[in-house]
């Protein structure tokens, strides 16, 4: 299976995630079976209806990118630092639009927006998603054959899966939404989902 790794960064408001403070606890504070957000970027993504339609569920991985940090939390500390390329959080997307929009085409009764304070303008509006699951993941691994875990990596845990001259090596800034490989075993260590159960 195709994962994609969504470029982001692990700020947010009072020292706070964005991902664990509006996406994790906001959606999960209010109720509803589906949360949504774009992704905000002026360069071209490797998703679209070719590669992966919509309503066909994929699951996109959270990548704190070196770039984003510096360009996005004011004066990173070290422990933000210690962040980047790696990855903690995954949400399964289950609709994508590709439309350039301010408009969340996914703004229903049922589903929480996520709000966004960097959206700049329409252009800037890549892609919304709508989904049903968010997760944190890790990597086992067993030095000295004590069981551990560890935050994925993308030069680890992942192998690139599109079509672009894309080298690790070069340690080439991942701006964009793209394709990449999970190679290696992980463990869900905490899944947020809404399931309503009848009496």
């Amino acid at each position: 299976m195709t994962e994609y790794l969504y470029p982001t960064h692990p700020c947010g408001d009072n020292d706070k995630n964005w991902l664990e403070s509006r996406v994790r606890d906001g959606w999960k504070q209010s109720c509803l079976p589906y949360f949504s957000f774009p992704f905000i970027s002026k360069s071209s993504s490797e998703l679209n209806s070719s590669t992966i339609p919509s309503g066909q569920p994929f699951w996109l991985y959270f990548y704190y990118a070196e770039n984003s940090i510096k360009e996005i939390c004011p004066s990173p500390k070290e422990k933000v630092k210690d962040f980047a390329k790696k990855l903690e959080y995954r949400a399964r997307v289950v609709e994508y639009s590709d439309t350039q929009t301010e408009q969340n085409p996914f703004a229903t009764e049922d589903v929480f927006v996520i709000p966004i304070d960097e959206v700049n303008g329409v252009t800037d509006v890549k892609f919304w998603f709508k989904c049903d699951r968010f997760e944190e993941v890790k990597v086992i691994t067993t030095p000295n054959n004590e069981r551990k875990c560890r935050l994925l990596t993308r030069s680890d845990d992942f192998e690139y899966a599109g079509k672009r001259n894309y080298d690790e090596k070069i340690g080439l800034p991942l701006r964009c939404i793209s394709p990449f490989k999970l190679i290696s075993s992980i463990v869900v260590t905490q899944t947020t989902w809404h399931q309503i159960e009848q009496t």
